[in-house]
């Protein structure tokens, strides 16, 4: 997903919560802007900071929406 800084700040940001982040994102930048292109040739990479820190089994549970346990919502 690529947007200028400007939409980004317009449609109020990415949201602050477990999951699913991408899907309500991109929901509140639909409600902005009808200017939305899909690019198979974008390259995108995922950063393995929260497996790193969790675990897979942890990981897995926060992404199924069981929130992160006893360890805090930012991996850093």
């Amino acid at each position: 997903m690529a947007l200028t800084a400007t939409l980004y700040e317009s449609c109020g940001g990415m949201p602050r919560r477990p999951s699913p982040t991408d899907r309500l994102f991109l929901n509140r930048v639909r409600r902005t802007t009808p200017s939305i292109v899909h690019n198979r040739t974008m390259v995108v990479e995922n950063s393995t900071r929260r497996l790193r820190a969790y675990g897979l089994v942890a990981t897995a549970r926060w992404y199924l929406d069981q929130g992160s346990g006893l360890r805090t919502a930012d991996p850093r």
